[in-house]
């Protein structure tokens, strides 16, 4: 009769603790269920999320190309003649061009200069494209423009001369 109950105990006990593994390892794989849901779930909006800002660039870069009114204002300087606060304002025909971008500065229906450059991440980086006749050829340009819309981009742009250097904030909008 013991023996009968040391068995029956025995079944018993397994029978429990297999009850009770496969209990946990249904949980087990419900809970990893959730989180690969969860996980497909954020890998596609963060697909989304990439279509959506490349597809912004593609539109930006198709719309680039036109006149720009531009409006310059000094952040930094410490060369003479320059303060900060000090306010230019341009026109600039902007083209793109095989993944090149060109800009032509123009002040008063002149053209002053022209800076070339690429697509860079999410900005244009563009330095002056030196001419025989410019007296700024000594200096050296560099702008960086980055499209907020259709309608507006924003951007700096830094000039360094022997010895000192002027930074500009730039609003762009289009005509």
């Amino acid at each position: 009769m013991r023996f009968s109950i040391f068995i029956w105990l025995f079944f018993y006990f397994i029978t429990f603790s297999c009850t009770n593994r496969d209990q946990k390892l249904r949980e087990k794989e419900s809970e990893l269920n959730k989180k690969e849901q969860e996980l497909l779930k954020r890998k596609e909006a963060l697909q989304n999320d990439t279509t959506i800002s490349q597809n912004v660039n593609e539109a930006a870069n198709d719309s680039i190309s036109g006149l720009w009114s531009v409006t310059m204002t000094c952040i930094e300087t410490d060369c003479e003649g320059s303060a900060v606060g000090d306010i230019k304002t341009e026109r600039w025909d902007i083209s793109l061009k095989n993944g090149t971008l060109q800009a032509e500065a123009q002040v008063n229906d002149r053209l002053k200069r022209v800076y070339q450059g690429v697509l860079n991440g999410d900005a244009y980086q563009l330095a002056l494209k030196p001419t025989m006749n410019s007296n700024e050829t000594k200096a050296k340009m560099l702008v960086s423009l980055k499209p907020l819309s259709y309608q507006e981009m924003e951007g700096r742009r830094e000039i360094y001369r022997e010895g000192c250097r002027i930074i500009y904030s730039l609003e762009l909008e289009k005509q």
